[in-house]
């Protein structure tokens, strides 16, 4: 039985709509990269003034429950959000998984490794920061995409069924646009923004700038997840747009609404849980964060052998750079290494 979500609006229309998602991953932690998505869908027969529910529309086809995952090629494929999905007890799988599926829907084959990814996906200067680190830059040592083991049987059979769904409703979804920033790129935003937050938004413009702006349909619904806590974004988009500053429709410590002409804005908290196309920015842009951790890992456990890997969460950051400390010291700057506060 289709087990659809009710909170949507203005699922049909008979106008094309664009409905965007934006999420990042990695604002936490002192250690490794901060990565975003950006992840769009166009819709044939949209409302212009209602909210896409991308989950009904697409309810045969997947679930943003964890609890309805199952291998067989009938069952919904799993598009939620990341934190349900990925843990380091869960692995990699679950959310590789999804993310594989979304992109043969996408009509996109999978890049085979971390520095193809971040050319196929981010901004060329992303691309270019990874010769400037050595865990990234090291072709020879580059990960192989998939990462865990998968039957490319099912991926294919849940796909297929996902682009049916698609088909029937209308809907296309774009190839994702992403950010892979590393810890010192970060930390140059921090010193050149003046501190965390305008750092983060500085990251983030681009693909904000691309949902408003990007070719396709006038009509848009953009959904950004909450950034850390920050609750009042109206002051930001009219820096970003002063050529045409949003008017702010509401503001409230769990909701921000605003507009820009045909384009409606929104910051929700809890979005990768409730709406698609964030979800799945959610997953995009936690699969590259694990990536880039899995290059980083490698690449210290041979300058000191038997070193726990890290996630790169503050606590544990702490324990990883003082045994690095213990092991020898350690060979490049800390500012390309740690995360600034």
């Amino acid at each position: 039985m289709c087990r659809c979500r009710r909170g949507g609006i203005g699922c049909f229309g008979d106008e094309s709509v664009r409905a965007a998602g934006v999420d990042e991953a990695g604002l936490g932690p002192r250690l490794g990269p901060f990565c975003a998505a950006l992840v769009e869908i166009d819709l044939s027969r949209g409302d212009p003034h209602g909210r896409p529910d991308v989950y009904g529309l697409l309810c045969n086809a997947v679930s943003g429950d964890v609890r309805r995952h199952r291998d067989d090629e009938g069952a919904p494929a799993v598009i939620g959000d990341s934190k349900s999905l990925y843990s380091p007890r869960r692995g990699i799988g679950l959310l590789e998984h999804g993310v594989l599926i979304l992109l043969r829907a996408m009509g996109v084959p999978p890049p085979r490794s971390l520095r193809a990814w971040v050319r196929a996906f981010c901004p060329g200067r992303d691309a270019a920061a990874l010769n400037d680190v050595p865990w990234f830059a090291r072709r020879d040592d580059d990960v192989s995409i998939p990462l865990a083991r998968h039957a490319e049987s099912r991926i294919e059979g849940k796909s297929r069924v996902l682009l049916d769904a698609m088909h029937s409703a209308g809907l296309n979804l774009l190839p994702p646009r992403q950010r892979f920033v590393t810890a010192a790129g970060f930390n140059r935003a921090l010193d050149s923004e003046g501190g965390k937050s305008p750092a983060v938004r500085s990251i983030l413009n681009p693909l904000i700038v691309r949902a408003v702006r990007g070719k396709g349909p006038d009509h848009r619904c953009i959904t950004v997840d909450r950034q850390g806590g920050r609750r009042y974004y109206g002051e930001w988009l009219t820096e970003l747009f002063p050529d045409r500053p949003p008017k702010i429709h509401e503001e409230t410590p769990s909701y921000s609404r605003c507009s820009i002409g045909h384009v409606r804005i929104s910051f929700p908290v809890s979005a990768d849980r409730l709406y698609f196309e964030v979800a799945a920015a959610s997953m995009f842009a936690k699969y590259l964060r694990e990536l880039g951790m899995m290059h980083f890992n490698r690449w210290w456990s041979e300058k000191a052998p038997g070193i726990e890997p890290t996630a790169g969460y503050p606590r544990d950051a702490e324990r990883f750079v003082n045994e690095l400390r213990a092991a020898g010291g350690i060979p490049v700057s800390e500012s390309m290494l740690i995360r600034n506060l």
